[in-house]
């Protein structure tokens, strides 16, 4: 039996050892084992890797809302508990823009043309505090190119009046309608 397990190379077609070997029909459990553990032994076979039950997995909490937003998208709770995404590239930020910004939901952008990223409270826009909105805008501040600024214009509105420009570049989002704009001091949570 070595001889015939020594040389795999030696034919590429089908390997027909057990009719060779064990000429008889009835496996004993034991001859079927020791030739598993043999065939794993040689590497002609590799052990299947044991199945865990999902139930069983336990996967940080970082992970799970990171697959449901992108890798790119921050997530941050405000002080009332509701969740603050921040885009981190063009194609993150066109996300957070067009798909994760509820309709009703304020979203923030650093105001008067500086770079930065885009910020959305996930919560209908009634039930955001003044202290969410300052949060938020200071996130919006932080993430942007004017973050060793004293103090940030920041303008945010509602989802509904995000528009896709015409002949746009990704990440580049037109507000149509009013705007409201608040000045901040860029900050990053420390517990979040």
């Amino acid at each position: 039996m070595p001889a015939q397990l020594s040389s795999p190379k030696r034919e590429p077609g089908r390997v027909a050892f057990p009719r060779t070997v064990c000429p008889q029909r009835d496996f004993d459990a034991e001859q079927v084992k020791q030739l598993y553990e043999e065939l794993c032994a040689q590497r002609f076979i590799r052990r299947p890797k044991p199945k865990v039950p999902s139930e069983q997995v336990q996967q940080p909490e970082e992970n799970k809302w990171r697959r449901k937003y992108g890798k790119d998208v921050d997530r941050f709770l405000s002080p009332n508990g509701l969740e603050v995404l921040a885009g981190r590239s063009a194609s993150a930020n066109e996300r957070v823009s067009f798909e994760l910004t509820l309709k009703d939901a304020l979203w923030f952008h650093t105001a008067n043309g500086i770079p930065g990223s885009h910020v959305t409270i996930r919560a209908a826009a009634s039930e955001v505090t003044d202290e969410d909105l300052e949060f938020a805008a200071a996130l919006a501040a932080w993430h942007s190119k004017a973050r060793n600024k004293m103090w940030v214009p920041v303008m945010y509105c509602k989802g509904h009046q995000l528009r896709k420009p015409a002949r746009r570049r990704i990440g580049q989002v037109q507000v149509s309608g009013n705007y409201c704009q608040l000045d901040v001091r860029p900050t990053l949570p420390t517990d979040s």
